[in-house]
């Protein structure tokens, strides 16, 4: 499971999920398309967030690497996430 799914799951928007790391929603938005690499503090903060869900290892396993080669020069929602309407 990688971070968009999480969120798509637990019905977590992105802007409370922005909120909760307190952090800007624009930023947040590019670390879960898989754009943006978090930096170890960031880590930190998403992994406590999270309940441990995504540990500061995710960000250098296989699976996140795929996908943030996949993502990081694309600028729609991943195909596989149906989009949240209204």
């Amino acid at each position: 499971m990688n971070l968009p799914e999480y969120l798509f799951e637990k019905k977590i928007t992105r802007k409370k999920f922005a909120e909760d790391l307190d952090m800007q929603p624009h930023y947040v938005g590019q670390i879960v398309n898989g754009k943006k690499l978090p930096s170890r503090k960031v880590m930190r903060r998403i992994e406590k967030v999270t309940d441990g869900a995504f540990p500061q290892s995710y960000w250098q396993s296989e699976d996140y690497l795929k996908f943030h080669e996949q993502n990081k020069n694309t600028r729609l929602w991943p195909s596989y996430l149906p989009c949240k309407t209204g």
